[in-house]
C-alpha cells in the first residue's frame, strides 16, 4: 500500500477512518466499522474490551488507530471523545452550562458516592481478605502507578509504610523494572492501573511474575491486560464520563480500596501494628511542636 501522508489534524476521528476505509485489512475493518456504529460506547472501551467485541486482538486495534493517523488507541479516544463530548462534559457528566455553585456540588458529591457504592459490590470480601493477608507476610511490596495511577500509588506506599510494612512506590518506567527484576517469591508485585493498559506497569508486573513474586491489579477493568496478568485482581468502578480527563472517580473509588486494606491488615493483627501505628503518631506530633 503506498505511504499516505497523516491526515490533518483538525480532521475529526470518523473521518479519519472513513478515509481510509478501503485500505484496512478485513480485521481491521471490522474495528473500524464497530467504531463508526459505537462512537459513544466506544469512549468508554479499554482497548482489550474493544478488540474482544471485534473478534480481534488490541495488536489490531492499534494497526488501525495507526492507518488513521493516530499514535495509538488512547491517542484515538481521546480525539472521538472530543468530537463527541460538549465542553460542559469534558469538564463532568451531568453538569450544565450555568449551574450554581450550590448545583456543581451535589452533582461532583454524588457522582462520588454513586461510584463508591458501585465498587463496593464489585470489590468481593475473599479477594480482598487473600490480598490482605498476601501484604501482611510480604518480605517486600512494590507498587507500580504512572501518570494518575502514580498518586495512588503513592497513597498505598504511605498507608502500608504507616504499619510498619517494607513498600515502596514506583512511578519511574525504568525504577519500575529494576524494582521487578529485584522481587522474589516472598514478594509482592501491585500493578495500579484504571485501565489496566499502562504498557509500564503491565511490562513491571510480567518481570515480577517471572521472578516468582505474587502479583495484585488495582483497576477499573477486570478484562484489561493488567488484570489479566496478575493473579489476583481488586476492582474499582470505571469511570462513567465519557471524556475522564483526571480519572478523579475511579482515583477516590480506588483510594477506598487502600484505606479498606489499611484498616483489615491493622485489625487482623493488632498485636503488631498497633504499637506501631501509635509510635509512629508519637514521632509525627512530637516533629510538630
Amino acid at each position: 500500500m503506498p505511504n499516505r501522508p497523516a491526515p490533518a489534524a483538525e480532521t475529526t476521528a470518523l473521518l479519519r477512518i472513513q478515509a481510509v476505509r478501503k485500505e484496512l485489512a478485513d480485521a481491521e475493518g471490522r474495528v473500524a466499522d464497530f467504531i463508526c456504529q459505537n462512537p459513544r460506547s466506544v469512549i468508554r472501551m479499554a482497548i482489550t474490551e474493544l478488540a474482544a467485541r471485534c473478534e480481534t486482538s488490541e495488536a489490531t486495534v492499534m494497526r488501525m488507530c495507526r492507518k488513521t493517523g493516530f499514535r495509538g488507541f488512547q491517542d484515538f479516544k481521546i480525539t472521538l471523545a472530543q468530537d463527541l463530548v460538549s465542553p460542559v462534559e469534558t469538564i463532568q457528566q451531568g453538569l450544565q452550562e450555568g449551574d450554581t455553585p450550590d448545583i456543581v456540588i451535589d452533582k461532583t458529591f454524588r457522582s462520588l458516592v454513586e461510584t463508591l457504592e458501585h465498587t463496593r459490590r464489585l470489590l468481593q470480601a475473599e479477594t480482598f481478605e487473600t490480598v490482605t493477608k498476601l501484604l501482611r507476610e510480604a518480605r517486600q511490596i512494590d507498587i507500580y502507578g504512572s501518570g494518575n495511577s502514580a498518586a495512588v500509588a503513592r497513597d498505598f506506599h504511605h498507608k502500608l509504610r504507616r504499619l510498619g510494612l517494607q513498600a515502596t512506590a514506583y512511578e519511574d518506567s525504568h525504577m519500575q523494572i529494576i524494582s521487578a527484576t529485584a522481587l522474589g517469591p516472598s514478594d509482592v508485585a501491585i500493578g495500579v492501573s484504571q485501565s489496566g493498559n499502562s504498557q509500564c506497569v503491565v511490562d513491571a508486573i510480567r518481570i515480577a511474575k517471572s521472578q516468582g513474586a505474587v502479583t495484585v491489579a488495582l483497576t477499573s477493568y477486570g478484562n484489561s491486560v493488567l488484570a489479566t496478568e496478575c493473579d489476583h485482581c481488586l476492582l474499582s468502578a470505571p469511570e462513567s464520563d465519557s471524556f475522564p480527563v483526571v480519572g478523579m472517580r475511579s482515583r477516590i473509588a480506588q483510594l477506598a480500596i487502600i484505606a479498606a486494606l489499611h484498616a483489615n491488615l491493622a485489625l487482623g493483627d493488632m498485636e503488631r501494628f498497633i504499637p506501631q501505628l501509635r509510635s509512629m503518631e508519637r514521632e509525627i506530633a512530637r516533629t510538630k511542636l
